[in-house]
């Protein structure tokens, strides 16, 4: 019949490279897109998107880990920088959003709100000798 079915890899004419499982043609069910940039996708696809629990390694260093719906990060998750910053929150339509932790590689710790992945109001600061301190930050 010509469709892709079952477990098995392709390329795709952006240069994009998927590796799992297809259904009728689709991208469906476990799998690893690894995008023309570099960029990978791990965990499981619905009609080509992330869906449910996965993660994505930026062609960059960052990784991003969590859930997804449609490929967005949607609900608790952590964004990891290349440098070891770790941002942990709810994660709203791919957007940090909401109570988050923010901790740098040092160990030092901000605790505060987010609005569109940025630090917003008041914000708890403990650095990494236990010292502590309050910050304002404000998005425009």
């Amino acid at each position: 019949s010509g469709y892709k079915h079952g477990e098995g890899t392709s390329t795709q004419p952006d240069g994009s490279k998927y590796e799992g499982h297809w259904w009728v043609d689709s991208q469906q069910g476990h799998g690893k897109l690894t995008l023309k940039s570099g960029s990978t996708l791990i965990g499981h696809f619905v009609n080509g998107h992330l869906q449910g629990e996965g993660r994505i390694i930026h062609n960059h260093g960052a990784v991003q880990i969590g859930l997804f719906i449609n490929g967005k990060a949607q609900g608790y998750g952590k964004f990891i920088t290349p440098n070891n910053t770790v941002f942990e929150g709810t994660y709203v339509d791919g957007k940090l959003q909401g109570y988050g932790k923010v901790t740098s590689a040092d160990g030092t710790t901000r605790i505060g709100n987010f609005v569109d992945d940025m630090q917003h109001g008041v914000f708890q600061i403990t650095f990494a000798d236990g010292t502590q301190a309050e910050c304002v930050f404000e998005s425009n």
